[in-house]
C-alpha cells in the first residue's frame, strides 16, 4: 500500500500530517508544548508539514510555527468521530501524506493511505483515574467516547513514541505492546528557560503577579495526581516564616485553601492563577527551589524547565522523575513529608547547597533539546516508511 512513497525519504519532499485538533488552544502545556516544540524543529528540517484539525488552530500558534513549509486543513462542523476516522483518511489521500502522526494519546483513524505513528506519553488514564471514577461517571457517554478513542489508538498505530523508558514500560504492560513497536523520545524545555534574566526583569515580572518575597516554587495542575496537600503538610513542617510557598496553575484551589488554612499556613501559601509561558523563567531562576510531588508523570515537562532555568529541583520519587533528573536534584520520599521539608528548609538557609544544586541543575539539563527531539523522531518515520 505504502510503495508510492519511498521515493520521497529526503527530508525537503516528506509530507507529514499531525493530528493538529488540540492546537485550538494557545495554552502550551503539556501535550501542546510537545506538538509545537516538535513541529518547530521539524520545519527546521525541511519536511513538509500538513496540520489537520477541527477547529482553527490557535493564531498565535501560527504565528509561533511561522507560515513556511505548513498547511493547514479545518472542518470545524464535523463531528470528531467522523472526522477522525474519515476526514483525517480523505485529507492523507488529496495530500499525498506519507505518514500521519497523532501526538497526544489518541486520534488516530483505524485504517489510513499510510503509516500511522501516536505519541502516547503516559498510561495516567488507565493507571490513576479510570479505576477511581464511579460507575456514572464510567457510563457517561463522553467516557465512553474517550475510553474508545484512547484505547484504540495504540492498536491502530503502526508505531507508538513515548517520552520516558518508565512510560514505555506501563505501555507495554497496559496495552501489552511488544517491545519493537516502540521508541523513547525524551521531551525537553523551550530555549526561552536558559536566557538569564536581570534582576529588574524578574522583579518587574514577579511584580505582576504579587510576588515579592523569597518563596519555594510549583507549577501544575491542581489535580489529586499531583499531590499539592502533601506540598503543602511539607512547607508547614518546613518553618520558613519570611519564605511562602507559591503555587502555579490555573485550576481550581479551593480544597488546597482549605487545606493550607487547616494547617495554619494560609498566610504563607500565594495561588498565582495562570502564569504565562513568557514568565515562567522569572518564577524558577528566582525561586529558592522548585518542589513536584506528582504521583505520577510520563515526563515532567517542569522539571526540565527548572533545571534549564539552574534551579534547585525537588522531586518525587515516583514515575519517570527520577529518570527525567537523574543527577540534576534531589528526591523525597511520598511516605513523610518531613523528607522534603527538610530539603526545603536547607536550601532556603545555605546559600551554598543552593548553588550547589543549581549547578547540578543546569548540567543535567543539557541532556535534553527539542532538536534532538526532532532528530530521533525523523529516523523513527524513515524506519518505518522504509519498511512499509
Amino acid at each position: 500500500m505504502f510503495v508510492r512513497f519511498r521515493s520521497r525519504l529526503s527530508l525537503n519532499l516528506m509530507r507529514i500530517a499531525f493530528n493538529a485538533s488540540l492546537l485550538y488552544d494557545a495554552q502550551l502545556r503539556g501535550w501542546n508544548r510537545y506538538t509545537v516544540s516538535l513541529l518547530r524543529e521539524l520545519k527546521t528540517q525541511g519536511i513538509n508539514l500538513f496540520l489537520y484539525s477541527r477547529k482553527a488552530v490557535h493564531p498565535e500558534i501560527k504565528k509561533l510555527l511561522g507560515p513556511e513549509n505548513i498547511t493547514y486543513r479545518e472542518a470545524p462542523h464535523v463531528n470528531y468521530f467522523i472526522w477522525e476516522q474519515r476526514t483525517l483518511v480523505k485529507w492523507c489521500q488529496e495530500d499525498r501524506i506519507d505518514l500521519l502522526h497523532s501526538p497526544f494519546n489518541y486520534g488516530l483513524p483505524s485504517s489510513s493511505p499510510c503509516p500511522k505513528v501516536l505519541t502516547l506519553h503516559d498510561v495516567i488514564e488507565e493507571k490513576y483515574y479510570r479505576p477511581f471514577q464511579s460507575l456514572i461517571s464510567k457510563i457517561k457517554p463522553s467516557s465512553i467516547k474517550y475510553r474508545y478513542l484512547q484505547s484504540s489508538a495504540p492498536k491502530n498505530a503502526d508505531h507508538i513514541i513515548t517520552v520516558s523508558f518508565h512510560a514505555k514500560n506501563d505501555i507495554k504492560e497496559f496495552y501489552k505492546v511488544p517491545e519493537e513497536k516502540i521508541d523513547v523520545t525524551y521531551e525537553s524545555h523551550p530555549q526561552e528557560f536558559e536566557k538569564k534574566l536581570s534582576p529588574e526583569e524578574k522583579v518587574q515580572i514577579l511584580s505582576k503577579y504579587k510576588v515579592n518575597y523569597p518563596f519555594i516554587f510549583y507549577i501544575g495542575g491542581f489535580d489529586q495526581r499531583k499531590n499539592i496537600p502533601f506540598l503543602l503538610e511539607a512547607f508547614a513542617k518546613a518553618s520558613l516564616p519570611e519564605h511562602r510557598l507559591v503555587l502555579g496553575g490555573s485550576g481550581d484551589s479551593t480544597e488546597l485553601q482549605r487545606k493550607a488554612s487547616d494547617l495554619g499556613i494560609n498566610a504563607f501559601v500565594h495561588f498565582t492563577g495562570y502564569i504565562d509561558d513568557l514568565d515562567l523563567p522569572a518564577f524558577y531562576q528566582s525561586a529558592d527551589a522548585f518542589a513536584y510531588p506528582s504521583l505520577y508523570e510520563g515526563f515532567g515537562l517542569q522539571v526540565c524547565e527548572s533545571m534549564a532555568s539552574a534551579c534547585p529541583t525537588l522531586v518525587s520519587d515516583r514515575g519517570s522523575l527520577p529518570e527525567v533528573l537523574g543527577e540534576g536534584g534531589l528526591y523525597f520520599d511520598l511516605d513523610d513529608p518531613r523528607a522534603l521539608a527538610e530539603m526545603m528548609s536547607k536550601i532556603s538557609q545555605n546559600p551554598d547547597l543552593k548553588a550547589e544544586l543549581s549547578e547540578q541543575a543546569l548540567k543535567r539539563s543539557k541532556a535534553f533539546s527539542w532538536a534532538n527531539t526532532a532528530l530521533q523522531t525523523i529516523e523513527i518515520y524513515k524506519r518505518i516508511l522504509n519498511k512499509n
